[in-house]
């Protein structure tokens, strides 16, 4: 009897387990939805071998994209967009578009522009990544900014 009970408890056990909704994403998701054991299993192996990380990170495979990666995407956007008039104005230490780029950056706008007129020797101008890459390392060291 004591061998039953043990027995329903430990296979009831993986009921709980497979009732879940833990992730939702993944390659192992758009091949079954399914909540039961065998198909949690079989989501696990799928997403051990296709790790979901592209999916967050791009929003596809029913994945969202992560929160860090639109935000990223938005500052490229912003740095590409004007990179010609950045160049001009992250030498001169103050402009619109340098505000514009501390505020998608998330850093205080006087302490910014000061940091990038210092350190302009340090920034790259060759293209929108470049140029948001040096920024980004000159922010890292000379600023207490909040990154987004």
């Amino acid at each position: 009897m004591i061998k039953l009970i043990a027995f329903f408890l430990f296979f009831s056990s993986f009921y709980v387990i497979a009732d879940d909704s833990s992730d939702g994403c993944g390659l192992g998701w758009q091949v079954t939805k399914n909540k039961t054991f065998s198909a949690t299993t079989t989501r696990m192996t799928t997403n051990a071998f296709v790790p979901p990380t592209f999916g967050m990170t791009s929003g596809t495979i029913g994945c969202e994209q992560h929160g860090l990666a639109k935000k990223e995407a938005e500052q490229l956007y912003y740095a590409n967009a004007n990179i010609q008039n950045l160049s001009v104005e992250l030498a001169l230490g103050q402009g619109e578009y340098v505000d514009g780029l501390a505020q998608v950056l998330g850093c205080d706008v006087s302490a910014f522009s000061a940091s990038m007129q210092a350190n302009y020797p340090h920034i790259s101008t060759v293209n929108g990544q470049s140029l948001l890459d040096s920024v980004k390392h000159v922010v890292k060291q000379n600023l207490n900014c909040n990154l987004i």
